[in-house]
């Protein structure tokens, strides 16, 4: 290999090896698909056992890069190879995100995307890179449904949480590049790195008007202008609506970025008609101008789903099956805020549910959970925190630290699964067959009332599955992987964007609060990552809705949540809405003949 180099000539190196820059002192070097160094710049004062010191963490090591570099002598200003194993993890973090920016954290794991040009790579490296240890590859391979050997460029391997290292569940919350070494050289180097030159620029596109905002580029880049009008907020009316962003960190980052980029001192005190610039990468799809290509990608998927539509009739809900599912339990439990925790008042709105359809429906219900102590009675409340819940699976899973969250929500999917393909195998019309996950939110505290996630197409063109000791249940045997055809995708985006809208409009037509903008979501954006809850994402039932009943994050809906009177009314929400998707009279004064019947 080019072991010492006095500059780095572009992102390509003799032999086919690939560079990228980690920061001033250093570059990343992957040579053959499959060994990657750290190559540093050497300091006036540096040698093997210095630097082995710096990078490595113990000076044992010199031995180690003295060999990498076939036993040139350190000089101040040239590079020098260091390998990939005895680097401080840190530096390996750092090495991995700069060859691989393409990578990044989902919610099963971390997702490696193999680039063009490495073609090679193997399920070893990968499992050293990522998870610590190459004998983790079997694991890697029954995890994502592939056969040892060469991976193909473009491939994805998604590395489960269960066996990533921590270092990378740390990186999610690093924007963009990691940060600079803290540790250079001892002093500056005497020879610095050669950089090219940069591409000229284009000429920056003349505005163009979308809706609210204008698209223009200048000097620092290209974003939308907003002009806010009287008794509008940033937060709110700008960022959560064009970003997306919700969550209370995320869209307090946004608006810094926001405010630096259009000069605002004061976020509380911005004046009417002020034109805010929204960095473009960070708008939503539907707000882009019309040639964008993220816009075009979404309005074609969203115009493919709403071709479907589902086609039986149900009345009194008569021969639908309705798998309900409540979010956590057990040490998991959810959000907490304003004197509220999640599980337990979901949970109950769940027994709500249920009772309400047993009496005054013909629906079957099925469930993913039980509370050990309190069954399906609903409860008046207040809740402790009783952490007896435990999913129905076979064997049953209670949820416990430290993989309660995770596997919890795996498994809920899983039970689904084998659920709907029993139901089908003994004659149910799929069309007659609806999962809900309800859910209480924690986001920003402006944001209040219900929201609906439906699972997005382009959440859902992997093979999602999971393997390990947690996974030994008869419905992770029955079918352990699941991967969703084109068609599938459509469909079920379309029947449960029909649903979730039903949804929302028995929701205000019960006077329950409902979020102000873009109520329906077919993603979820936070901690810098885009994805489909995994619930709904992996689950084979066409109709799969996750509720969000309310915003934990909001003191309102908090205060709401704890009301009894409230639970219920979301509960003859939920129904009101089955029925009317199933083109069902609503309830009466008197209980159906059907319902009666099966009582």
């Amino acid at each position: 290999m080019l072991a010492a180099t006095a500059a780095v000539a572009g992102p390509w190196a003799a032999g086919g090896a690939r560079r990228a820059a980690v920061d001033d002192f250093s570059v990343a070097t992957l040579e053959g698909a499959n060994a990657i160094f750290l190559e540093v710049q050497a300091g006036p004062r540096d040698s093997y056992v210095s630097l082995a010191h710096r990078y490595c963490g113990s000076e044992r090591h010199w031995a180690a890069l003295e060999k990498a570099n076939q036993g040139r002598g350190v000089a101040a200003g040239l590079f020098y190879a260091i390998p990939f194993e005895v680097l401080k993890r840190e530096h390996q973090v750092r090495a991995l995100t700069a060859l691989f920016p393409a990578d990044g954290p989902e919610e099963e794991g971390w997702v490696h995307r193999v680039p063009e040009g490495d073609d090679g790579q193997t399920l070893e490296s990968v499992a050293s890179w990522f998870a610590g240890d190459p004998m983790l590859a079997g694991q890697l391979a029954e995890a994502n449904g592939t056969a040892a050997g060469p991976l193909a460029a473009g491939s994805e391997i998604v590395v489960p949480r269960a066996v990533l290292l921590p270092d990378f569940e740390q990186a999610t919350a690093v924007a963009g590049a990691l940060r600079p070494l803290t540790d250079p050289p001892a002093a500056p180097p005497s020879a610095p790195r050669v950089l090219p030159a940069p591409p000229p620029k284009a000429r920056p596109a003349p505005p163009q008007k979308v809706g609210e905002l204008t698209f223009v580029e200048d000097a620092r880049g290209a974003f939308a202008l907003y002009r806010l009008k009287p008794g509008e907020a940033l937060y709110s009316s700008v960022i959560m609506k064009f970003t997306g962003r919700l969550d209370p960190a995320e869209v307090q980052e946004v608006a810094r970025q926001v405010s630096a980029l259009s000069g605002i001192k004061d976020f509380r005190s911005i004046p009417a008609g002020f034109a805010v610039k929204i960095p473009r990468e960070l708008i939503l799809p539907e707000y882009l101008p019309a040639g964008d290509a993220r816009r075009a990608a979404y309005e074609s998927g969203l115009a493919a789903a709403q071709r479907h539509a589902i086609t039986v009739k149900a009345r009194d809900l008569d021969g639908v099956t309705i798998i309900l599912d409540s979010g956590h339990g057990g040490d998991d439990v959810g959000a907490r805020r304003n004197g509220v925790h999640e599980d337990d008042y979901v949970y109950d709105i769940l027994c709500r549910i249920k009772e309400l359809a047993e009496k005054s429906t013909a629906a079957r219900v099925m469930t993913t959970l039980r509370d050990a102590s309190s069954g399906y009675k609903p409860q008046d409340g207040p809740f402790a925190i009783d952490r007896d819940e435990y999913l129905l699976t076979s064997p049953v899973y209670y949820p416990r630290q430290p993989h309660a969250g995770t596997a919890g929500v795996n498994l809920r999917w899983y039970l689904v699964n084998s659920y709907y393909r029993r139901l089908v195998a003994r004659g149910a019309d799929p069309q007659k067959i609806v999962f809900l996950s309800l859910h209480a939110d924690s986001l920003h505290p402006s944001a209040r009332g219900a929201m609906v996630y439906v699972p997005g197409q382009a959440f859902r063109e992997r093979t999602f599955g999971h393997s390990g000791r947690l996974y030994d249940r008869r419905e992770v045997g029955e079918l352990r992987f699941v991967k969703f055809a084109p068609d599938e995708r459509e469909r079920s985006e379309g029947y449960s964007r029909r649903l979730a809208s039903r949804l929302v409009g028995a929701f205000r037509a019960a006077g329950l609060p409902v979020h102000d903008d873009k109520p329906i979501r077919d993603r979820i954006i936070r901690m810098r990552r885009t994805y489909a809850p995994a619930v709904i994402r992996s689950s084979l039932v066409p109709q799969s809705v996750l509720l969000e009943v309310a915003n934990l994050g909001n003191k309102q809906d908090a205060l709401l949540l704890k009301s009894p009177a409230f639970r219920q009314k979301v509960a003859a929400a939920v129904l009101d809405a089955l029925r009317r998707h199933y083109g069902s009279e609503l309830p009466g004064s008197t209980v159906s003949a059907s319902a009666a019947r099966k009582r």
